[in-house]
């Protein structure tokens, strides 16, 4: 049961690593869009 707990909290905090970096990137790109002047689709993407 401990294993599976500790897995779980592995799991979560690996997905909220990749989420974080993919919120970076996407950040970075719209500043990209934004230093051209253009406005990406992905604009709705909120940043905290």
């Amino acid at each position: 049961m401990d294993v599976f707990l500790c897995r779980q909290e592995a799991m979560q905090e690996f997905f909220f690593m990749t989420h974080c970096m993919q919120v970076i990137k996407t950040a970075k790109i719209r500043d990209l869009y934004n230093e051209k002047g253009m406005t990406p689709t992905f604009h709705s993407v909120v940043v905290p």
